[in-house]
């Protein structure tokens, strides 16, 4: 292949893994919304994690069975799935959790520091280094988020700030992981099943051993649990996961630093949330953080 064509090529994988990422993050920013539903069918955060997981398992499931694909994996695919797995079920717990002592809004807003979280513990544990515009990029992008967080009138929050926060270091742990534990089978959409019941299975554990399980109370809670779970738990983690394999998980975790801009749209959309002049100030740090992110990476594939 000639120069021309890898650096054509490269530029195909790298514009496919961003509009992944971007449907990703869509898919994402519209949860914490249709979470925020589910309190009033009376579920707690960690029941509709726990739902949700479980729905998108039996949805995959389904799909397989139906395309007459194999369900099974290999037992070097088992051991690192639930590896995985585990990283992820722990850091959306530990988010969905925050929701109990801070809004919805500023938890999300809150996760989102696993970029820095990302790319600093690329730099110290691999030795990746940080180029002057990709940290331009991180600082615009963190800096909208911290002003969309600290855009509420909450006191008291601590706990449930560092819940967020926490949780973001955990997502940006399995970011890492995620990208560093290749796995043999190549099917994402089985992956993802496996995902899925590994967080299903680490937050049923969960639920019982602090007795947090709340049963589903109707037919409404349920459908709508359905689709949070074709949303957020298969499209998602799907995209996510071949976004993250096809840009890395530094490049991969600016991409999604826009979640956020779909996080407050879809909170005004669906639950009447209020747009201030502060959060727009936040989106338009992200946006343009995102922008430099991806001209600077753009420049470097054509230069």
């Amino acid at each position: 292949m000639t120069t021309d064509g890898r650096v054509k090529q490269k530029m195909s994988t790298s514009a496919k893994g961003t509009v992944f990422m971007l449907i990703s993050a869509l898919c994402y920013g519209v949860s914490p919304a249709l979470v925020k539903i589910q309190f009033d069918f009376g579920l707690n955060s960690s029941s509709v994690l726990m739902y949700r997981s479980g729905f998108a398992v039996l949805i995959i499931f389904g799909i397989m069975l139906f395309q007459k694909k194999p369900v099974t994996v290999s037992r070097f695919d088992r051991k690192r799935l639930f590896i995985v797995g585990f990283f992820c079920a722990l850091s959306l717990t530990v988010l969905v959790e925050s929701y109990a002592f801070i809004d919805v809004g500023l938890a999300s807003a809150l996760h989102y520091t696993f970029p820095m979280f990302v790319n600093v513990l690329s730099a110290l544990v691999f030795r990746q280094i940080l180029t002057g515009s990709r940290l331009l990029s991180l600082l615009l992008g963190l800096s909208g988020v911290f002003v969309l967080a600290f855009n509420t009138s909450q006191k008291g929050a601590a706990f449930g700030i560092f819940l967020a926060v926490l949780s973001g270091f955990l997502f940006g742990v399995y970011m890492l992981v995620l990208e560093r534990l290749p796995f043999e089978n190549r099917n994402a959409l089985l992956v993802t099943m496996y995902l899925n019941l590994a967080i299903a299975l680490y937050t049923l554990l969960y639920n019982i051993a602090f007795a947090r399980l709340r049963p589903i109370s109707s037919l409404p809670s349920g459908l709508h649990l359905i689709l949070l779970a074709v949303i957020n738990g298969v499209l998602a983690l799907l995209f996510f996961r071949s976004g993250v394999l096809l840009l890395g998980a530094s490049r991969a975790s600016i991409v999604a630093t826009i979640e956020p801009l779909f996080s407050v749209m879809f909170g005004v959309l669906i639950v009447g949330e209020p747009l201030t002049t502060m959060l727009l100030i936040g989106l338009v740090l992200i946006l343009v953080g995102l922008l430099i992110g991806n001209l600077s990476r753009a420049t470097r594939k054509t230069g």
